[in-house]
């Protein structure tokens, strides 16, 4: 005796081991949908995205020696040089200092030269990288944006598929159970046949009304099956038995969280936000293209040592050096072309933004007619099945005592197994309303329903 129980204590405690519940299939769903992973690993990558359209910070060390040799003569040429180079980019400033030695018959060089160039125009002070920066940083901000409604729009998926497989287990249960009923009145039916007061037809039609309910069973259960498979290979999680309250509590949930928000404006959602964070990108984009095709004046000063030796005279020379550089772009139809398409790039996002908002307002305004159509529609279902139900025990009791025929009472539990399949339908398509609005007013997150 006390094996048998230890038995059964186990086997229950598997059961309940193996079970699916409405957190454990977000969490899994999370943790192993790719997509998901794919979503964190491109926010990630943002974190280097302003280091990587900036120009480089790092000192630059070059070295140089050469060699060379005169066929006719031993009078061979020697030329060593280094130079270090660094860019302050923030204000636009190049520092470059550099050394070079040459030796030559009758001649030796040892020069060393400073030079701080500062663009004046161009890139004033920096203000092309400043502006640069900004314009990185604006895409960052827009780019975590997008990978928060990608992250909402996945989580909204398994939400709805998690409805679908709670809708295809009860869709699967009300088959077996409308099984079961039909198989009690083909019992009631062969009984009443045996007394003669229900026909040999009355039989047969009974019988067939089983064979029809066995047929949904099959249905149904492959239905579920099927896609209780497929979720399973997606959680990497095998399941036997799954919480049905829980799709039930997830719509309450949901409910709730629609009742606790007001309507969602145009200008309150991520959709805005990142529009305009992309405009103002957009528009940064092509001012920067718009003055790679200017000219650029830049101040220059700087130092030369010069302590060098030639035909048996010594030099010794320091310097100071101040001067301007000027570069004039001409002919550059890249540079234009790039500009032009960033001017197109930037109108373009104008159009979209107008576009998303006219989109918003559409959807807004289909969803809460949808939902409010699903409200009355569940109301309207819920109240028929109940009524239905009366009915169908009220005309049981009529039929077993000959005041029905079999026909009429056949008809009202087709009625009665229609009625409560579109109840089972009407829930999922509440739910699904309810899920697309809260993504549309952005407050659909794992946070808000675990």
């Amino acid at each position: 005796m006390k094996l048998i129980t230890l038995s059964l204590f186990i086997f229950s405690t598997l059961g309940f081991a193996n079970r699916l519940d409405l957190e454990k299939y977000i969490k899994l769903s999370i943790k192993n949908n790719p997509a998901f992973a794919e979503v964190d690993v491109d926010k990630e990558a943002l974190d280097y995205i302003v280091d990587q359209g900036l120009p480089s910070r790092e000192f630059t060390l070059s070295l140089r020696s050469e060699n060379g040799y005169n066929a006719d003569s031993d009078d061979n040429t020697t030329s060593t040089s280094a130079a270090l180079s660094k860019s302050v980019i923030e204000s636009g400033t190049d520092f470059t200092i550099s050394h070079s030695r040459v030796t030559r018959p009758d001649t030796r060089e040892n020069v060393t030269e400073i030079r701080l160039e500062q663009s004046l125009y161009k890139n004033a002070f920096g203000q092309n990288v400043r502006l640069k920066k900004s314009s990185l940083l604006t895409q960052k901000d827009f780019k975590e944006l997008e990978s928060e409604e990608a992250r909402e729009k996945l989580f909204s998926q398994i939400l709805k598929t998690y409805l679908e497989l709670s809708k295809a287990y009860r869709d699967f249960k009300l088959a077996k159970a409308l099984e079961n009923e039909a198989i009690k009145l083909e019992k009631n039916v062969a009984s009443k046949a045996k007394q003669r007061v229900a026909t040999s037809t009355d039989l047969k039609r009974a019988k067939l009304l089983v064979l029809l309910r066995k047929e949904e069973v099959l249905e149904k259960e492959t239905t579920y099956k099927t896609l209780k498979n497929q979720i399973e290979e997606n959680l990497s999680y095998d399941f036997t038995s799954f919480v049905e309250s829980d799709s039930e509590k997830l719509i309450k949930q949901l409910t709730t969280l629609y009742r606790a928000q007001e309507q969602p404006s145009w200008a309150s959602t991520r959709s805005f936000k990142i529009a305009q964070l992309r405009d103002k990108f957009n528009a940064n984009e092509a001012t920067l293209l718009a003055r790679e095709d200017s000219p650029d004046v830049s101040f220059i000063i700087g130092y030369n040592k010069d302590d060098s030796s030639r035909f048996s005279t010594s030099i010794e020379r320091s310097e100071t050096v101040v001067g301007l550089k000027l570069e004039v772009p001409i002919g550059d139809t890249q540079a234009r072309a790039n500009y032009q398409a960033a001017k197109l790039n930037h109108l373009k996002s104008n159009i979209q933004s107008r576009k998303d908002a006219l989109e918003f307002s559409r959807q807004k305004t289909v969803l809460l007619n949808n939902l409010k159509q699903a409200q009355g529609q569940l109301s309207v279902n819920q109240s028929k099945v109940k009524l239905t139900a009366d009915i169908v025990m009220e005309e049981e009791r009529r039929f077993s005592i000959g005041r029905l025929d079999l026909d009429t009472l056949i008809e009202l539990k087709s009625d009665y197994a229609s009625y409560r399949a579109a109840l089972e339908q009407s829930k999922l398509i509440y739910g699904m309303i309810l899920i697309d609005w809260l993504e549309l007013a952005d407050n659909l997150s794992v946070e808000g329903l675990l």
